[in-house]
């Protein structure tokens, strides 16, 4: 409680000394006519108030002598990701070269981390529990990457990765009662509010870090409990679909796989509808899948999640041709 209490004023102290922090950090999104729509330069640093309540949260841990090595490797890998997304953010790195760096800190975070692993996966439908062994590895990583990369497609309008990030860790908090997701929670409400006012946006640096620690929770969860691939499917199939969309399509008009573009879904939604109706459109797309796992056995899930991918695809081919 104590915990809360303390990094629950940090938040609010950055909420009223929002213009010089972000005027110390230099971290702007400039307006163009390419791709950003917005007016004015605004803020990118969403990230800066995560990564700092992560880092102070887990300094109370290591004064109260809880803190593991676990967490200690959970918080670089959190700098990590945070720091590539800053740097991203100012110098625009190569595409390519921000894939690489990923996969090294996921490697590196694999070899010193015990638990940072996938080493079984649990189908519901099949009642079936299948254990990766030396696979582990490739199915972690490869897992990590696909959601970090997700989520950061997902990142295009105002609020919609907030409330999608603020909805997983309810799912988590509802599976692992974690005083952390609280804590996220709650900064992410304060990012929220500016996000809501056209004066922050996450960036990268956010969109990473999120991307890394919301992969991050979900693998432990799995080593904690068991939890059936369905559901985790489900938390994560809109981005994971769209994404898949876009890397397809991008291929096939053969073009880098990781460069970004206009054909994202938040993208083809302000194209045919205005901007509010777009936001809450996109929300009830990406958060009513999470609902419907609690409606649902897991032997029925797989039902759910074909559902899901039909009205997905069916989505997507009327608002392309929608006129």
């Amino acid at each position: 409680m104590v915990d809360f209490f303390i990094l629950f004023l940090i938040n609010l102290f950055f909420y009223f000394y929002f213009k010089p922090i972000v005027s110390i950090l230099n971290c702007y999104d400039y307006p163009n006519k390419i791709r950003k729509i917005h007016k004015k330069k605004i803020a990118k640093v969403g990230g800066f108030l995560i990564i700092v309540n992560i880092i102070i949260f887990y300094l109370i841990s290591f004064n109260s002598t809880t803190f593991l090595k676990e967490e200690f490797f959970f918080t670089v890998g959190c700098i990590l990701f945070f720091l590539l997304g800053f740097f991203d953010d100012k110098l625009d790195i190569n595409a390519n070269l921000k894939f690489f760096f990923q996969i090294i800190f996921l490697l590196l975070l694999f070899i010193v981390n015990n638990n940072f692993s996938i080493n079984n996966i649990y189908i519901g439908f099949l009642d079936k529990q299948i254990l990766l062994g030396q696979f582990s590895l490739i199915f972690t990583i490869l897992c990590c990457l696909l959601f970090i990369n997700a989520f950061n497609m997902l990142d295009g309008i105002n609020i919609s990765a907030g409330i999608y990030a603020t909805f997983l860790l309810v799912f988590l908090y509802l599976h692992q009662n974690n005083i952390l997701y609280i804590i996220l929670i709650t900064s992410l409400f304060f990012f929220l509010i500016k996000n809501c006012q056209n004066k922050l946006f996450l960036g990268n640096n956010g969109s990473y870090l999120l991307g890394f620690s919301l992969s991050y929770f979900i693998i432990d969860l799995n080593g904690i409990k068991v939890i059936s691939v369905e559901e985790i499917f489900l938390a994560l199939i809109i981005p994971g679909l769209d994404m898949l969309r876009l890397y397809l399509q991008r291929i096939y008009n053969r073009k880098n796989p990781f460069k970004a573009d206009l054909n994202h879904l938040h993208h083809i939604l302000l194209k045919k509808f205005s901007y509010n109706e777009a936001i809450i459109f996109l929300l009830l797309i990406l958060c009513v899948p999470i609902f419907l796992n609690y409606l649902f056995e897991d032997s029925k899930k797989i039902y759910l999640i074909i559902f899901v991918i039909f009205s997905y695809c069916n989505l997507i081919i009327y608002l392309l041709k929608k006129k």
